[in-house]
């Protein structure tokens, strides 16, 4: 019996693709949740996107979610994202995030400690479709 642990919202307003993340992922929770990313991504279609994670309410993963999120990030690096926006609570977290996810060289990334200015970040990036 595959049990999913984690929880997450996803929401898409414009051109901005929200993912919400709390408590801790397992293997099942975080494929669940990367199949609705990918189901909001291909909804978009063909055009520029861009990508902000708040992981302000995450507690962890598996090593084996960890897998998967670098599996789909490998899949990100074939789409139209513009710019990653991670919304973190402590530094901890970010170094665990270096020290296990392999982040494409093409994808624009920046760290915030609060949502505010991650969606002003994310407003004022130029995106070309």
């Amino acid at each position: 019996m595959n049990v999913e642990h984690g929880d997450y919202i996803i929401t898409v307003e414009g051109t901005i693709i929200t993912v919400t993340m709390s408590g801790a992922f397992n293997e099942y929770g975080i494929k669940e949740c990367i199949r609705k990313i990918r189901l909001a991504i291909e909804g978009l279609g063909d055009n520029a996107f861009l990508l902000l994670n708040d992981m302000l309410k995450l507690n962890g993963a598996t090593p084996e979610a960890f897998h998967e999120i670098n599996k789909f990030n490998l899949w990100l690096n074939n789409k139209h994202l513009h710019a990653f926006a991670l919304v973190i609570k402590s530094l901890v977290i970010l170094d665990i995030l270096r020290a296990r996810i392999t982040l494409g060289k093409q994808q624009k990334v920046k760290v915030f400690d609060n949502n505010f200015d991650a969606i002003h970040w994310l407003q004022i990036q130029p995106i070309n479709n």
